[in-house]
């Protein structure tokens, strides 16, 4: 007689608490004061990113770039060159 037997995991997943970064960097002279919290959408890790005060903007993960990079409506207004830095800057983290 052939029976299944199921185990149940009972332990309860605790909520991970967001973690803040600040990061401190110089992109073409000019410096930047980034403040990066990550958060987990659709399993991926994204970013909650403002820098020097701006608005908040999202970064996610591109898988052509090999980083990350602003996705978000207002990301048109951020130079691609600070976006690029950023970008970088956290998959470095996130490798490490």
């Amino acid at each position: 007689m052939a029976y299944t037997v199921y185990i149940f995991n009972k332990q309860k997943r605790k909520a991970m608490k967001p973690k803040t970064e600040f990061i401190e960097m110089m992109v073409d002279g000019m410096p930047l004061e980034v403040k990066a919290t990550s958060y987990i959408f659709n399993d991926e890790k994204r970013y909650r990113v403002s820098f020097n005060g701006s608005p908040v903007h999202i970064f996610a993960y591109d898988e052509e770039l090999k980083h990350y990079r602003a996705i978000d409506s207002g990301s048109a207004e951020i130079p691609d060159n600070v976006d690029e830095a950023i970008g970088r800057r956290l998959h470095m983290r996130m490798a490490a």
